[in-house]
């Protein structure tokens, strides 16, 4: 049995930012309904390194043989981010509760990044650059809402959301 051993470090510095506009319009004393988009923007610093320090083998009485490897492989660059995820909504109105429900239509998040690859084998360097994209999609989801109004001073409210986050790819 051979077993790689190295070491690896990973690290991603950034923010997504949301920004939401919004408008409603009431279509009767009881009933408003609304549209938002979320507009995704940000960016972060990646990092990744990794020293491969040699190749263990594990013999049947349980010997082991250290087969040393120099090799170092470290990754600096940024990645952008983008997307807008559209939500539709409808509340009812009524003296004591309102009920409201909501869809969020299908969305892509992209990541568009680049960055610089440095291999180091025993001394020789060997530098390139490669970049890429990456989009992950995101199913729509709806969720359905209560808000009871017993008193002008108390406000109890649930809020149910249906989604398959799973199906994400």
């Amino acid at each position: 049995l051979a077993v790689r051993w190295f070491t690896s470090f990973a690290d991603r510095k950034g923010a997504i930012y949301g920004i939401t506009p919004g408008f409603s319009v009431t279509l009767s004393e009881q009933v408003s309904a609304g549209a938002g988009m979320m507009i995704l923007t940000g960016h972060s610093e990646d990092f990744e390194f990794r020293r491969d320090r040699g190749l263990l083998a594990f013999d049947a009485v349980y010997r082991v043989q250290n087969y040393p490897i120099s090799y170092r492989t470290t990754s600096a660059g940024r990645s952008d981010y983008s997307g807008m995820i559209a939500n539709l909504g409808l509340l009812y109105r009524e003296k004591y509760f309102s009920l409201a429900a909501s869809l969020k239509l299908p969305a892509t998040i992209t990541r568009e990044w680049s960055r610089t690859v440095t291999i180091d084998t025993a001394g020789l360097l060997t530098q390139s650059a490669i970049s890429g994209r990456d989009e992950l999609k995101i199913p729509a989801s709806t969720s359905l809402g209560i808000l009871l109004t017993p008193t002008a001073e108390w406000n109890v409210g649930i809020d149910y959301v249906m989604g398959q986050l799973g199906d994400a790819v």
